[in-house]
């Protein structure tokens, strides 16, 4: 180390000091050594090092009382120090004598023999003319800096950790003491990766490394920091700088398939070298350890930048490892070296007088991003979706300007960025720097380090693509096709000919395949067609496939059973997610066992099963296919969830054997259970189990019953992160032991979402008890109705209840958003405040409404805010649906119930507006309108509405909603036999044409089989009811 080698240097003058000095330093170093091992390295210990330093200092202090530096200045340059010496330790200023020895003398390492410091192939950073003013001058300065650490720097700099948008600003002296005792080696070691501690993943900042192994670009590197040192302490600078780690949310992620930007300005040289172009974003290419190896054997472009402006070393102390959503600001850092050179051959070339103005915190104006590229053992590895979208991912985060809007003023300085050592693909690169640059709306500076081919391909592709008005996700779906091929031509010629190829006719078909629908049909169409062209943009397409369309009658039917057998096979290494239909289970699991590579079904990894009926046409759902008006009657205030269907039999059967045998489920990790879709599932601990899903984390499924999910936790809850859960009941079965909740454990389930909108009627029993088991959960949702008996409580749930029975057991819960609808019956009058007063600890904004019917029946509704929920029940005139633009914006589903006042036509005027999302819409109130001469024909419009139930109600609402009410996509109706034939002999327009797209007709008391006066009315008309839909899921 230099360090030793100065302590040579200076104990070959006098023996005595030498040995004294020994002992201490090793004693030192000792102690060094032992605190390291029992105290873990969190922060700088300023007063740790002061006292090493003091007592490094007292040894110096006794070298010089002894005239040491008055013998190094007399006695230098007359001394061959290539030589062994020996020397006079009563007369250290005497010249010392050569040894004269007749045997050979060893200059290196061997396996007898010790390389000594005088040997002549030893590496010395300064010539015999500069050593004396080195030692006599310089070293001692740096000792000072050193010294008086604890003056300069008051308090301990702090750590930029991952996962932090924090940074560190100081003073460049502040700076220049740090770096003085990195020199000297005086930081605590920090724990090796290997040893896989608190610290792995921070850079050793001491220059220990520098020192050792020393090859001749790191003497060249040594020589800039000494000058660095030589420069400060002989004139100190009083600027500032700043060290700054820039975290991007994954809320900010860009979606680049999406982004119809255009293209940055971008400018090219061969001359420049970045950090000679002024006034812009300046960008290393970093190593995630930033510096990389500047104090090791590295000397290509981060390790020179870091070595002509050394103050940048100082984030080898702060900074740690990079995430790949992560980057770091290295601001206002002076420039004091010239250089010459590149890796091997990089080279000292002297001063540099760094002019470069400052900014208003006295910072140089010189801002440079340390981002770090992939490195590529195989270069092939690089032509990858996910790592490209990791590479364009990091340099949007380097390039995303984080202050005011000026910093859209200035341009980035790159180049080949991870194209030397990283072994990337130059043109790649430039591509998805361009890319990064235009989402950031900045001018991109190209310097490609004299590669004139580069500069002039790069320009070309550049200047054929600006008047296409080519778009970033143009060229995201240009790298996508490329990283599919299997050989590959250059990358510029490749987007050229692609364009040429995609010109106006491809746009067009892009155009139309991005509006066929369903998707499969597309992909059907193209694959398999042995046209390179159509193939590849088809391939595109695949990494979602949704087969839902194929339901019974669907007019896609017999297509989708030929994708399935004949495309599916040769894409199922693209599909990354497939959602299917349950019927389609058979084919899948066929399908899979016959592949003979079962790595390419490693690329899925959600699945989503589902049943039911959608629209040929407009492909919505239908949501109806039975109405129980017995549990309407006995039960007020009773939810009921519209579409559900039964699995069981010959289905439940073929399920639970894809669950066990299919190795489609050995790789998923998320699997969604269609909400309509509900399973029926004896008690038997196998049959709710995923054996082969060990990677499965996230499950979204709807029971029937809560003993099934609490099966379900009891199995598999302890590989659960997400867990997103509907109950079609909670009611105590028979033979189902309540003891079971107590076993569930779910030590990394972090959210959990649940949702019950059938009235509980064990919620005490059943709800709380489960949840009090998930103390882990971090996100909460709760969205359920709670029907209060004789076993329950006798109160409203309000923020007490929640606080007491769920909030206390789930200590790291931060975000919790509810919806809970409490019922109960002869309920005694509680003010709303009172309600509100018991959420006045909670940090969010929430809101409640009570309403007392004429029924005996009252409800109380808490929710949080912003609403979370798809679904609104039972919503009285008294509700405060409309006092806040857009709070329920995100309403489908809507259940309407008033017995003290009528819901007039302003009133459905309002929820037409503020609910623009609405598809379902049920209506009970007997009470008839008011205020329906003021209304006028055909002013209100449900543009998505689908569904429409209309049976507890006066005929006033059949006029508000099916006369005077615009419905375009109303598929599916409920209504009262006698309704229904009262609009069917009045034959008015405006009804026959809401009513002209019906498929699913359901009339009720009584219901009645449609006839032919039915049909001409509804022409579109297919009547389905729980019996015959169920019938026809099992033909299938």
């Amino acid at each position: 180390m230099a360090t030793e080698k100065v302590r040579r240097g200076l104990t070959q003058l006098i023996d005595k000091q030498r040995t004294v000095m020994i002992k201490q330093l090793n004693s030192i170093k000792t102690e060094i050594d032992s605190h390291q091992k029992d105290q873990n390295f969190n922060e700088i210990d300023i007063d740790q090092l002061n006292q090493k330093i003091n007592e490094i200092q007292e040894t110096l202090r006794q070298f010089i009382e002894k005239g040491v530096n008055k013998a190094i200045i007399v006695d230098h340059d007359k001394i061959d120090w290539d030589r062994p010496w020996q020397f006079d330790e009563n007369r250290p200023d005497i010249k010392p004598i050569p040894i004269k020895d007749s045997s050979t003398y060893y200059d290196c390492w061997d396996e007898e023999h010790v390389r000594m410091p005088c040997s002549k192939h030893y590496a010395y950073v300064y010539s015999n003319d500069n050593r004396a003013r080195f030692m006599y001058d310089t070293l001692p300065k740096i000792c000072n800096l050193a010294l008086n650490l604890k003056l300069v720097c008051t308090q301990s700099p702090p750590l930029l950790k991952i996962g932090t948008n924090r940074s560190v600003t100081m003073s460049q002296e502040q700076a220049a003491a740090l770096l003085a005792c990195a020199f000297f080696c005086l930081f605590p070691y920090r724990t090796y990766p290997s040893a896989k501690k608190e610290y792995e993943h921070f850079q050793d900042p001491n220059f220990e490394t520098l020192y050792r192994d020393v090859r001749q670009n790191k003497l060249e590197k040594l020589k800039c920091i000494l000058h660095y040192f030589n420069r400060v302490t002989e004139h100190m600078p009083n600027g500032v700088i700043t060290f700054q780690r820039v975290s991007l949310p994954k809320h900010r992620f860009p979606s680049w398939h999406e982004l119809n930007t255009g293209l940055c300005d971008l400018n090219m040289t061969t001359g420049k070298k970045i950090e000679d172009i002024k006034n812009v974003l300046q960008v290393d290419f970093a190593n995630k350890y930033i510096g990389g190896g500047v104090l090791g054997g590295g000397c290509v472009q981060e390790e020179i930048r870091f070595t002509i402006c050394p103050e940048m070393l100082v984030s080898l102390l702060v900074c740690e490892v990079m995430d790949n959503n992560e980057c770091i600001f290295l601001i206002g850092c002076e420039r004091y070296s010239s250089y010459k050179g590149y890796a091997d051959s990089f080279e000292y070339a002297g001063d540099y007088q760094d002019n470069t103005p400052r900014d208003g915190w006295d910072r140089k104006w010189c801002h440079v991003i340390a981002m770090d590229a992939v490195y590529f053992r195989n270069p092939s590895d690089q032509y990858n979706m996910k790592v490209v979208e990791r590479e364009l991912l990091k340099a949007y985060t380097g390039f995303r300007p984080i202050g005011d809007g000026a910093d859209y003023k200035f341009g980035i300085a790159t180049g080949n960025w991870g194209c030397g050592a990283f072994n990337s693909d130059k043109q790649l690169k430039a591509i998805i720097q361009l890319m990064a640059a235009s989402v950031a709306r900045r001018p991109l500076i190209y310097a490609a380090y004299g590669d004139k081919n580069l500069i002039i391909s790069l320009s070309a592709v550049y200047e054929y693509l600006m008047p296409k008005n080519t778009t970033v996700s143009d060229l995201y779906f240009y790298l996508y096709r490329y990283c599919r091929l299997q050989t590959r031509p250059p990358l510029f010629d490749y987007i050229q000919n692609i364009v040429e190829l995609l010109d106006l006719p491809d746009e067009m078909i892009l155009s139309i395949m991005n509006k066929i629908k369903p998707r499969p049909i597309l992909l059907y169409s193209m694959i398999g067609i042995k046209n390179i062209r159509l193939e590849q943009l088809a391939l595109g397409q695949c990494h979602s496939i949704d087969l839902t369309s194929d339901y019974f009658e669907s007019p896609n039917e017999m297509l989708i059973q030929k994708f399935i057998s004949f495309t599916l096979p040769c894409i199922f290494n693209y599909i990354e997610s497939l959602t299917i239909n349950i019927l389609h289970i058979r084919n899948f699991d066929r399908i899979a066992k016959t592949i003979h590579d079962k790595n390419c079904l490693n690329n899925l990894k959600h699945l989503k099963i589902m049943a039911g009926r959608f629209h040929c046409d407009t492909q919505v759902p239908f949501r109806t296919n039975y109405y129980d008006v017995i549990e309407v009657r006995r039960y007020p205030l009773f939810s009921d969830i519209p579409q559900v269907f039964d699995i069981c039999g010959e289905l439940i059967d073929l399920l639970v054997s894809f669950y066990h045998h299919s190795p489609i489920m050995s790789s998923i990790i998320s699997f969604e259970f269609g909400p309509n879709c509900v399973a029926s599932i004896p008690p038997s601990d196998e049959l709710l189990s995923f054996p082969q899903s060990h990677n499965l984390t996230h499950i979204c499924i709807t029971f029937r019953q809560f003993d099934d999910c609490v099966r379900l936790l009891n199995q598999i809850g302890a590989q659960l992160h997400s867990f997103d859960v509907s109950i079609m009941r909670v009611r105590l079965s028979r033979g189902f032991d309540l003891s079971e909740i107590s076993l569930i454990c779910c030590p990394n389930l972090k959210e959990l979402k649940m949702r019950i909108y059938r009235n509980i009627f064990e919620y005490e029993q059943c709800i709380i008890p489960l949840l009090q088991r998930l103390s882990n959960v971090e996100h909460l949702t709760l969205l359920l109705a709670i029907d209060v008996n004789e076993d329950g409580p006798n109160h409203f749930i309000d923020g007490f209840d929640l606080q007491r029975d769920i909030v206390s057991y789930m200590p790291k819960l931060f975000q919790f958003d509810f919806h809970i609808r409490s019922i109960l019956k002869n309920a005694n009058h509680i003010e709303l405040d009172k309600i509100r007063q018991s959420f006045i600890q909670y940090k969010q904004s929430i809101d409640c409404t009570i309403d007392y019917f004429n029924n005996q029946y009252s409800q109380c509704q808490i929710y949080s805010l912003p609403y979370i929920g798809t679904r609104l029940d039972f919503i009285s005139n008294r509700f405060p649906l409309f006092n806040v633009e857009k709070r329920f914006s995100n309403v489908t589903m809507l259940i309407l119930f008033d017995d003290i006042k009528p819901f007039e036509h302003v009133f459905f005027q309002r929820v037409a507006r503020v609910l623009p999302r609405l598809k379902l819409l049920e209506v009970f109130n007997l009470l008839e309108q008011e205020e329906k001469n003021q209304a006028t024909n055909n002013s209100i419009e449900f543009r998505h509405l689908s569904t429409l139930i209309l049976h507890d109600i006066h005929a006033d609402y059949v006029q508000q909603l099916l006369y005077r009410t615009y419905l375009p996509c109303l598929i599916e109706l409920v209504i009262r036999n006698d309704f229904a034939l009262t609009i069917i002999n009045q034959n008015q327009q405006q009804v026959k044409n809401n009513c002209s797209k019906v498929q699913t007709l359901i009339t009720v008391e009584p219901w009645t089989y449609p006839n032919d006066t039915y049909q001409k009315f509804f022409p579109n008309l297919v009547v389905f009811h729980k019996r015959m839909l169920n019938n026809k899921l099992f033909v299938k």
